[in-house]
């Protein structure tokens, strides 16, 4: 957490091995989605199906196992219904639900979750949020990006906040909260 510039979405490029460290060094224990900003890789011109094999390509899901996971990723998504549109036509929360369905159905040790929720419909939240819970309970690591304060209070057990590129706090996450919002406050 915390405001615009902070270096949120910066860590996550690391930690994706997107980026190098300037100095120092950052160690990532598992496998990670290199491509978690995959909208950005993504075709508007082509289908959603098109791009739903797209995005499981650059995920390094085989095209035999992608078949197999389909139904889920179609299921957790609700684009059933959009499977022959362009992508480019999708609103922002259906063409959002795109990337995120299939890196959640990839086989990732840790999910980079950069402000994805901000534009989908509370069902699809929810729905997430759940899924977030039963990746976390089978033992993966989720590190989420968001200004959504509640979210990260009920949703993570640890929060960072960083305030203009250096670490403010790292610990219990409602504690991570309430320093965030004391300093805006005091501002």
């Amino acid at each position: 957490i915390g405001p615009n510039g902070a270096g949120k979405s910066t860590l996550l490029l690391l930690m994706a091995r997107i980026l190098a460290p300037s100095s120092g060094h950052l160690r990532v224990k598992g496998k990670t989605d290199p491509f978690f900003q995959l909208a950005a890789g993504l075709r508007p011109n082509l289908s959603v199906l098109d791009n739903l094999s797209l995005c499981a390509a650059l995920l390094g899901i085989p095209r035999r196992e992608f078949q197999r996971r389909l139904p889920r990723i179609l299921d957790f998504s609700g684009l059933h219904d959009y499977l022959y549109a362009r992508y480019g036509e999708l609103s922002s929360g259906l063409a959002a639900r795109l990337p995120f369905a299939v890196a959640l159905h990839a086989d990732l040790d840790i999910i980079l979750i950069d402000e994805m929720l901000a534009v989908v419909d509370r069902a699809f939240q929810a729905q997430s949020i759940e899924a977030f819970k039963a990746l976390a309970s089978r033992g993966k690591t989720l590190v989420l990006v968001s200004h959504s304060l509640e979210m990260i209070r009920s949703l993570c057990s640890r929060a960072l906040y960083l305030r203009e590129g250096e670490a403010a706090f790292c610990g219990n996450a409602a504690t991570a909260v309430k320093r965030f919002i004391a300093d805006v406050d005091g501002a």
